[in-house]
């Protein structure tokens, strides 16, 4: 297993909609193993494709560190089949380190998905999963958890990012 760079605020891959995963296949599987192993170093609970350098859809997620009897889970091609309820929530990103904001999201989302295997499911999620669920899913988007700020947390974040030299300084 290999520890991933994560690409950071500012990258331009990361506004990019990412591309289907057309061949589910070893290579695939060591790209998850990769991605599990680069979460757990940075401490993280989603990392999506795009966040290592590559334009696929799919993302990983893993609710142990948050939940006693968490477990992980590989989603590949997802594709959003609704959403319900409301709740906020501090949320970060592996993209900018050590930022956190509270969020409004959907409380619930429904997802259907392929696994390693290329088995399509369909899942109702809530809480924890629920979040991570539609905020690495937004990176396949080309979102970024920012989108969801108003324009003055989005520039506090930027200042922040400046001061902590993790992305260049305005000219």
């Amino acid at each position: 297993m290999a520890i991933l760079p994560v690409r950071i605020y500012g990258d331009p891959l990361l506004r990019k909609r990412a591309e289907r995963l057309e061949n589910i296949d070893a290579a695939t599987d060591s790209l998850v193993e990769n991605m599990y192993a680069t979460l757990a170093k940075q401490n993280g609970i989603g990392l999506a494709a795009p966040q290592v350098g590559l334009s696929r859809r799919l993302f990983v997620a893993d609710t142990s560190p948050v939940i006693e009897r968490g477990s992980r889970a590989v989603f590949i091609n997802p594709e959003i089949i609704g959403t319900d309820g409301d709740a906020v929530y501090e949320e970060g990103c592996l993209s900018f380190p050590g930022i956190y904001f509270d969020l409004h999201r959907p409380r619930r989302v429904g997802i259907r998905y392929l696994d390693l295997q290329g088995n399509e499911h369909n899942l109702e999620a809530n809480g924890v999963l629920a979040r991570i669920i539609l905020h690495e899913f937004d990176h396949l988007e080309g979102r970024l958890f920012i989108d969801l700020l108003t324009e003055e947390a989005r520039e506090k974040i930027k200042k922040l990012m400046r001061q902590r030299n993790i992305i260049p300084a305005k000219p």
